[in-house]
């Protein structure tokens, strides 16, 4: 962690010392994405958005300013923009495929042709990034144990001594078990070896912590989430403790979903389409807010078609009472409604 924040630091003197260098910026923007990526550390998002507006201003290459801004408009879930600047991008020689793909599967657009394009530069390019965004794609299809194995030579391919990537790798199989396989027993293996590599991975931290409550761990699960609650900026993991806590603590409970609460709304002010999943999450729980829910999973599947998505928009429209939406939304996802719905 102290590197990591010795090299924002270091990019940061270096673009002071010489403003037109555009591979400072360029490593700086990586930099910051990545810190809130593990440590949700959200006030980098506004510092990127300032870093690319500065890039631009100084008329440097189109072409990598433009993928700097797919960039970070992809990070704050800005799908549609991030693709108009690939398109400028494009235009002016780039090869954005791999983010291209990369934003179809968070859009909920995966499909098999990205599969197979992913395989191919795998196979003719072994290494972690071309196994973890093969994996990504095969998740996203329903391909688990082919995905697996894919992660698994990813870390065979890994050379360095980060444990970053081996931490990012064990959370996305976590994630990939738990939420889209339903596989708990492995889900809660790989999120425990995702903060035994990083500690202070906030949100390998909070899914762990939901695992361990459904466990009977819930002293585990409380205390790891107050170790983390105010190191971070996210919102998250004081949600979680809200709800954990409501039926043994309704004061500390209350406490913790202001927090959630103020901290969800500041963020959702600045970007709203990065936070409407989470904090459409917390104001179904311990929110207690059903239509502020519903707005915000509205405005998350307007952007993203996943599966997610749906499941966040049924279950919100449901909560605020708005059987016919929920039946809807079922019926177009093709999934279990409401059992009024029949």
């Amino acid at each position: 962690m102290r590197n990591l924040n010795a090299q924002v630091e270091s990019a940061i003197a270096r673009i002071a010392r010489t403003p037109t260098d555009l591979a400072a910026r360029e490593s700086l923007l990586s930099l910051l994405l990545t810190r809130t990526q593990y440590f949700g550390s959200f006030a980098d998002f506004t510092s990127a958005q300032k870093l690319v507006d500065e890039t631009e201003a100084l008329n440097l290459d189109a072409k990598r300013v433009a993928l700097m801004r797919a960039q970070f408009l992809s990070s704050v879930h800005k799908f549609d923009e991030a693709l108009k600047e690939l398109d400028e991008a494009d235009t002016l020689g780039a090869n954005s495929q791999s983010l291209r793909e990369t934003i179809a599967i968070a859009k909920g657009e995966a499909s098999q042709q990205i599969v197979e394009a992913r395989a191919r530069t795998a196979t003719a390019h072994p290494s972690y990034a071309s196994f973890t965004k093969l994996a990504a794609a095969q998740s996203a299809t329903n391909q688990f144990d082919a995905a697996d194995r894919s992660y698994e030579k990813a870390l065979e391919a890994y050379k360095d001594v980060s444990p970053f990537p081996i931490a990012w790798i064990a959370f996305q199989r976590g994630v990939m078990w738990g939420e889209s396989a339903g596989d708990d027993k492995k889900a809660y293996e790989f999120y425990q070896e995702a903060v035994a590599r990083l500690p202070d991975y906030v949100v390998a931290n909070v899914h762990l912590s939901e695992l361990e409550v459904e466990r009977g761990e819930t002293a585990n699960a409380l205390g790891r989430l107050r170790r983390i609650v105010d190191a971070t900026q996210d919102p998250e993991p004081a949600s979680r403790l809200a709800q954990f806590l409501a039926a043994t603590d309704a004061g500390a409970a209350a406490e913790f979903a202001q927090k959630a609460r103020d901290g969800y709304e500041s963020w959702l002010s600045k970007f709203p389409l990065a936070f409407a999943d989470h904090a459409c999450e917390f104001y179904l729980g311990a929110g207690g807010d059903p239509k502020r829910a519903l707005e915000l999973a509205t405005a998350n599947l307007a952007n993203r078609k996943t599966k997610r998505a749906y499941g966040l928009s049924i279950e919100a429209a449901e909560a605020a009472d708005d059987i016919s939406l929920a039946c809807r939304l079922a019926n177009e996802a093709q999934r279990p409604g409401p059992a009024s719905c029949e």
